[in-house]
């Protein structure tokens, strides 16, 4: 089963897969404890799944990335999304030299 959980300290929603044999609010639980678990490291996460390895139950969690991609353009500092269609340009017919 896949299932969202939203993080009570920022709203994210953090997607759960998890065996259907489980029951839901007890994997939703254990989603809200290791978020808090998370928080005290100060870390995000992005996604969880559980797993059965015999009789034990596996949780395996996957941090947020904060980590954006900035370019430089006409003396600017940006995310690619953000450049108007000036600077696409000139993105897309820039050279790439050798090191």
């Amino acid at each position: 089963m896949t299932f969202t959980v939203t993080d009570p300290h920022t709203n994210n929603q953090i997607c759960v897969t998890a065996p259907d044999n489980l029951p839901q609010d007890d994997l939703t639980n254990d989603v809200l404890e290791e978020i808090e678990l998370w928080l005290h490291n100060r870390k995000r996460i992005d996604k969880i799944s559980f797993e059965m390895d015999g009789d034990m139950l596996i949780l395996r969690a996957i941090e947020l990335s904060r980590i954006k991609r900035i370019r430089r353009i006409t003396g600017y500092l940006s995310e690619v999304g953000n450049f108007n269609d000036a600077k696409q340009a000139e993105l897309t017919e820039r050279e790439i030299h050798g090191m």
